[in-house]
Parts: C-alpha cells; sequence; structure tokens
C-alpha cells in the first residue's frame, strides 16, 4: 500500500499529540514508577473465602463479631501474580475503642513452607498526627503466597476490618544497597540521600502537583529509636526503604515515609523524610504519635522483639550510636538527662518508641535491652567531639533596637557561654540553660559582629557569628526659609519653640530599695494633710481636684516574643500562631481546631524559659480566650510555671471553658524571683469529644 507524505506527516502529529498528552498524565497524576510492582488482595471480593472462621460474621464488606468469645478470621493462602518483598494491611475505619483485635501475616515462596505468624502493629503509634489508625505496619519478608489472619474480642457497632486489602510491593528495580559504603568507625555516617536510595520524588504530591504532607519544622528535642519488625529476611536493605516509602506514601496515603531517618543491618543510614534540616530545625517526621513534634524517629530495618526477632547486629547499633552522638550534640540533646516534653516526665534524652507510646513493644525486647548501653556510648563520644553552638534570634542581618534575649542551642558538654560584639565581652552566663542579653543602648550605629562562643570543661569551644546593625538616630527635622520668602511666608508645620521653663535641679543619684505604689486612687480625696486654717479669716470653699496616681515603676517583660508577631521565643509542641489576634495580626493557639476528633489524647503546648531577677517583683499578666466544642469529654486547658527540669511548680489555670471574647489573665510570680522557670500554655484532647484549644496573646512577664 502507497502511503503518501502527508499521511506520514500526519502520523508523526498524532503520535507526538499521544506521548505529550500521556507524559502529561504521568507527571500530573504521580502514578506508580514502572520499578515499582505494585499488587492488591481483597478478601472481600470473594465473599471472605476462610480456611477457618469462627465468632464472625462477613457483613457490609467488613467482619461483623457475632459471639461473646473471641472471634477469629483466616485467610485461606493467597498467591499473589508476583514475587512480593513486601506487604501491608489497610482497611476503611479506625477500630472502635472497645475492640481488642490482633492482626498477623505470614508468607510463602511456594505455598507449602511458610514463615511464622507475624503480628503487625495496627494501633497507629507509629504514624503521623493527622493519620487515622487504618493500617497495619510493613511486613518484609520475599515471598509469592501470603495468609493473613485476625483476632478480635470487644463490642463493635458496626462491621470491623471494611475494606480490607493486602497490598504487596516489588521495590528491587532500582539502586541496590550493595553500591553504598558501610559506615565507617570514625567520623560523622554518611547518609545516603533520596535519590541515591531511589526515592520517586513524585508520590509526594496530589494530581494538582500540591505536597500531600507539607513540611513542618521543629528543633528536635528527643530521640526515638524504632525496629520495621516483620521479618530479617531482607534481600536489598534499599529496596525495604523503598518498600516502605512506598507504603507509607502511596498505600498509607501520608504522603511521605514517616521515619527521619532508617538504619540497615550493615550500619548504612538512609535519608528518610523528605525536607532534612533548616537553621537547626528538623522536619517533623510521623514515627511516634503524638510525640512527633520536636522528636527525631530512627528506624532499623528488622525484627528485634523475642518472638522471631534477633539481637541488635553489631554494625547496626555501631553506626546508630555515632549517628546520634553527632545529632545529639547539634541539636543540644543529652540522652542520659531527662526531661518534660510535650505533656510527660520522660527519663532520658534517646528513648525507645515504646517510652512514649507503652502499648507498643517497638523497638523489640532485643534492641530495646541494648538502649542503655547505647545512651552511654552516645554520651561517651559526645565528650570527643567539638562544641556546637547556635541561635536564631536575632537573624542574621537584623536591625536591632532595643534589648534582644538569647537562647542559644549548645551542646550538652557545654558549660559557659558568652557574648562578643565586635569581639568585646558584652554577656556570659555559666548555668544551663543558657540565657544572653544583647543590650543595643551603648553601641555606636552601623553594623556590628555578634558571636556566641560555647565553652567545655576542658577549654575547647565552638562559636556562632551573625551580623546586625543598630540604626542612627532619627535627624531632627529643620526649617529652612526659602530665598524668596517674606514675612507672610507660611510658618513651619510643627509648633515653634517655647520659652524653657527654669530648670528642676536634678537629686543626687540613689538606688532605689523597693517600690509600692496604690493602683487605685480614690478621685477627689486629697492625701496630704490638711493645713490649719486661721478661723477669722474666711476660707471660701472649693471643690478638692482629684489626686494624681503615682507613677508606676517601668515594668521590663523577660519573654521573647510575647506579643505573638515572630516566630521566636516560644518552644512549641504542635502549637501554632494563627491570625486570631487580641493586638496585631496573630495569637498563639494550644490545641486542636473545631471539628477535629482524633481518636486519642491528644496534648499542644508551648513553653518559655524565663530567668527571674532576684528580690523583685514579679507578675505574669496575659489575655487567653478558651474555646471548646460541645461535649469535649475530659478535655483540658493550662496555664502553669515549669521547674527548669520541666516538672510543674505552680498550676495557675486548670479549666474547660469557653469564652465569647478574651479575657484578661494576671498572676504573680514574685516566689520564683531568682529562679528560671518555664511559662508554660497547654490543652488535652481526649478524643472522645469535640475539640478544645486555648488562644493567648500579649503576654508579659513583668519584673518590677
Amino acid at each position: 500500500m502507497r502511503v503518501s507524505r502527508h499521511h506520514i506527516t500526519a502520523i508523526l502529529i498524532f503520535g507526538m499529540v499521544f506521548l505529550a498528552l500521556h507524559t502529561f498524565n504521568l507527571s500530573g497524576f504521580a502514578q506508580t514508577p514502572p520499578s515499582t510492582k505494585v499488587g492488591t488482595w481483597q478478601p472481600a471480593a470473594e465473599g471472605f473465602a476462610a480456611t477457618r472462621v469462627y465468632g464472625f460474621v462477613p457483613y457490609a464488606r467488613g467482619l461483623a463479631i457475632a459471639s461473646a468469645e473471641p472471634a477469629f478470621y483466616e485467610s485461606p493462602p493467597v498467591q499473589a501474580d508476583f514475587e512480593f518483598i513486601a506487604l501491608g494491611v489497610t482497611w476503611e475505619t479506625p477500630l472502635p475503642p472497645d475492640v481488642e483485635a490482633v492482626l498477623e501475616v505470614r508468607t510463602s515462596p511456594d505455598g507449602v513452607t511458610w514463615t511464622a505468624w507475624e503480628t503487625l502493629d495496627i494501633e497507629g503509634l507509629d504514624q503521623p498526627d493527622f493519620a487515622e489508625a487504618t493500617g497495619s505496619g510493613i511486613f518484609i519478608s520475599t515471598g509469592r503466597w501470603f495468609q493473613v489472619r485476625i483476632t478480635a474480642a470487644g463490642t463493635a457497632p458496626a462491621p470491623l476490618f471494611q475494606n480490607l486489602k493486602v497490598t504487596y510491593l516489588d521495590t528491587r528495580q532500582g539502586p541496590s544497597a550493595t553500591t553504598f559504603a558501610r559506615a565507617t568507625a570514625s567520623g560523622e555516617p554518611v547518609i545516603i540521600s533520596r535519590a541515591q536510595w531511589g526515592a520517586d520524588e513524585s508520590l509526594r504530591f496530589d494530581s494538582r502537583g500540591r505536597e500531600i504532607w507539607p513540611r513542618e519544622y521543629r528543633a528536635p528535642k528527643k530521640i526515638f529509636i524504632h525496629h520495621t519488625a516483620g521479618s530479617n529476611n531482607i534481600p536489598d536493605p534499599a529496596a525495604a526503604v523503598r518498600a516502605i516509602y512506598y507504603y507509607h506514601a502511596v498505600t498509607r496515603r501520608w504522603g511521605d515515609i514517616g521515619y527521619n531517618f532508617v538504619v540497615d543491618q550493615q550500619g548504612r543510614i538512609y535519608e528518610g523524610r523528605y525536607g532534612g534540616e533548616v537553621d537547626g530545625k528538623l522536619v517533623v517526621g510521623g514515627h511516634v504519635y503524638g510525640y512527633n513534634y520536636g522528636s527525631l524517629g530512627i528506624s532499623v530495618l528488622g525484627n528485634f522483639h523475642s518472638s522471631g526477632g534477633i539481637r541488635l547486629p553489631a554494625a547496626a547499633e555501631a553506626s546508630l550510636t555515632r549517628f546520634l552522638a553527632y545529632r545529639a550534640n547539634r541539636y543540644g540533646i543529652h540522652p542520659l538527662e531527662p526531661g518534660f516534653f510535650v505533656n510527660k516526665w520522660f527519663p532520658y534524652g534517646v528513648l525507645g518508641h515504646r517510652d512514649a507510646n507503652g502499648t507498643t513493644v517497638c523497638p523489640g525486647d532485643y534492641a530495646y535491652a541494648r538502649l542503655p548501653a547505647i545512651r552511654q556510648a552516645i554520651w561517651d563520644t559526645m565528650q570527643t567531639l567539638p562544641a556546637e553552638v547556635n541561635f536564631l534570634s536575632p537573624p542574621n542581618g537584623a536591625v536591632v533596637t532595643e534589648t534582644v534575649t538569647i537562647n542559644p542551642t549548645v551542646s550538652p558538654s557545654v558549660v559557659r557561654v558568652e557574648l562578643l560584639v565586635d569581639g568585646q565581652l558584652h554577656d556570659a552566663d555559666g548555668l544551663p540553660p543558657f540565657s544572653l542579653t544583647l543590650d543595643p543602648s551603648g553601641l555606636l550605629p552601623g553594623e556590628h559582629t555578634l558571636q556566641v562562643v560555647g565553652y567545655k570543661a576542658d577549654g575547647t569551644s565552638g562559636e556562632h557569628t551573625h551580623t546586625f546593625t543598630v540604626p542612627g538616630p532619627t535627624p531632627t527635622p529643620t526649617f529652612t526659609p526659602s530665598p524668596t520668602a517674606t514675612r507672610t511666608a507660611t510658618p513651619p508645620p510643627y509648633p515653634p519653640p517655647t520659652t524653657p521653663s527654669p530648670a528642676t535641679p536634678t537629686p543626687s543619684a540613689f538606688t532605689p530599695v523597693a517600690f509600692a505604689y496604690m493602683p487605685l486612687v480614690l478621685a477627689g480625696r486629697s492625701t496630704a494633710a490638711p493645713v490649719p486654717t486661721p478661723t477669722s479669716i474666711a476660707v471660701p470653699t472649693a471643690t478638692p481636684g482629684p489626686t494624681a496616681t503615682p507613677a508606676v515603676p517601668a515594668c521590663v517583660n523577660q519573654l521573647a516574643n510575647g506579643d505573638m508577631e515572630t516566630d521566636s521565643g516560644w518552644q512549641r509542641s504542635r502549637a501554632s500562631y494563627v491570625a486570631r489576634p487580641h493586638n496585631g495580626v496573630r495569637s498563639l493557639q494550644v490545641g486542636l481546631d473545631s471539628g477535629q476528633r482524633p481518636g486519642r489524647t491528644i496534648w499542644v503546648s508551648a513553653r518559655q524559659p524565663v530567668t527571674l531577677p532576684a528580690n523583685k517583683q514579679v507578675t505574669l499578666s496575659l489575655w487567653y480566650l478558651p474555646e471548646t466544642d460541645p461535649s469535649p469529654g475530659n478535655d483540658k486547658q493550662y496555664i502553669a510555671v515549669l521547674n527548669s527540669n520541666g516538672t510543674i511548680a505552680k498550676l495557675l489555670l486548670s479549666t474547660l471553658t469557653s469564652a465569647a471574647d478574651w479575657q484578661f489573665f494576671q498572676a504573680d510570680l514574685s516566689a520564683f524571683a531568682g529562679r528560671t522557670v518555664y511559662i508554660y500554655f497547654g490543652a488535652k484532647n481526649d478524643g472522645l469529644g469535640g475539640a478544645t484549644r486555648l488562644l493567648v496573646d500579649d503576654v508579659v512577664v513583668c519584673v518590677r
């Protein structure tokens, strides 16, 4: 058949258009890359066919409990359409609180030889704070066959595990871990980047190109160690990381992997959650429910629990220890010291997952037993590392017009910090948590160099340097008459100088011991003793005028960002700034937005350390707006003073109420003069009813 040149041109144009549309479709809808094989199986599609079942009745694409005894379901062996290396189970709605359930899986290469049954986490304790508990942990194991079984007991108003789905993955087509060097015994371990281990970044975006899980950053205060559980049959660690990433980002619909970092059993460390570190703050992960904000999460590939687990490999432990020593040194986390975090007291700075969420076995009994030795090894390594110092306020290049409080983040081995301006000592502090004051009042206008230097006990030091500018005085406007001005020219647009009054003699300097004043004055009542009036002289009666209110001594606010207009000062744990101010443009909110129902207890808080001078009158004043949805359960709103170690020193407000307008609050803190304490705002949502929150603004710790 003869084909004309026009036909060929038309075919080429059609092909180019088809290719362009196909390319647009792939880039716009974040489809699964060809290197990842994904398969699914749903038992409801087969009517919940079972090898064994009792106490369950298939109903509404789920399993309804039909017995007071524990119910049991075991799927038939299922043959996948390709060999997989990982699988996970998801369902539609969280389990009711009155139901206890156990989900188990096992795999087989041939349908004859099977692994032991492995329990998968279904409590949702290793996920982002925004996610629901509608999926299991991932099971890393090579196989071609799998089985699922469920045991459940309790009262359920609706069928359980509706639209149950098993997703199995093969992610072996990609970079292999064998191409990456193992961790060395010296120096900071090298991080295998997302690009190196083959992360498909399109999985982080929805069909409109928007990031599914927007990045947030917090300065880490705690470190949590996890394990991935499942099997220790890991054919390629890099493929396992890709499988976890796909399962978290797509199957669980989080938009990214939950861990900040992953360690394989040979000691290689992989970058996890996208975003890394910015200005000493780490991207918020999703690894320890309720405690993600302000924590670093690192997971070791493998199962280290007593049921089917192994001991933590020496190479993984050594690499984990060295990596965390460098990170803890950078973030100022002491691995052995206790502290308050989010809503409770933790005994250490480096913890296992079960320390936060007590119902999980993560990171497994064998790994958890190694944590005391790991903490000590981290601290021993930190002693050999150079001191690190960082501060964010004032920002580099800032214009400084008033006193600034600097709370630097320093290595835990630092025992003294100094503030230098243009190389000259300006302030110093030898008692952690360190606080320094930059006072620009005595500095000349222009640019200056600001250094914060941290010294270790051995005399070595580290430093962080910014520049800042002190503005010049505002020039006084002068009036220059025009050469053509006449005597009738318009006067200058400001009042002419008045005749100076006689100068009042300046009293000799003195140091006041204390100030006392009466804030309320009775109008029309003079406080001066009356002068005797001779009876022979008629004194005209005059209406007495009001007595002037005594001048209030100057108040110095000890807090940074009390007006909530900047991002400095407050250490926030899930708290956020919102555009609902008492003054200015925003306030600080602790608690949940209206309508949020997390299904479990959530704490949101913010605090700021403050060192109060001795022998002074100290007053806390602020405006607050308490709000709660109907039927809030046992929620609470708190205002408190914490000791420097994070324990409660004084509970100032504990309430559960709602108000239509801002309320004024004031408390005397003079009992804490001479101490370093935290000003704390918190809200607890128990997850059983409507959401509760507390907004605060215009916070002042006044020292007179």
